[in-house]
């Protein structure tokens, strides 16, 4: 079988995503069992909660959160 490097890479990538549904998967499967009508989620809708970006911040905008931690950090216990 001769297959490209793009197409490879791919391939990769479409097996990360499946195995990473899959852990989802066994994760909604622990919580159906305590879900009630009040609190059911569908995997669907679990599954996308859990697929979108946690954060929507700039890498500028983290660095500039981390800065002002550790100089609290660094005022509250004397440069740390």
């Amino acid at each position: 079988m001769n297959m490209d490097f793009y197409e490879a890479v791919e391939l990769i990538n479409h097996l990360f995503k499946e195995i990473g549904k899959r852990k989802l998967w066994e994760m909604w499967l622990t919580m159906y069992p305590n879900m009630d009508k009040k609190t059911f989620v569908s995997f669907d809708d679990f599954y996308k909660r859990s697929s979108r970006p946690i954060s929507t911040e700039t890498d500028e905008e983290i660095m500039k959160s981390v800065y002002e931690i550790r100089k609290k950090v660094r005022e509250q216990n004397g440069n740390i």
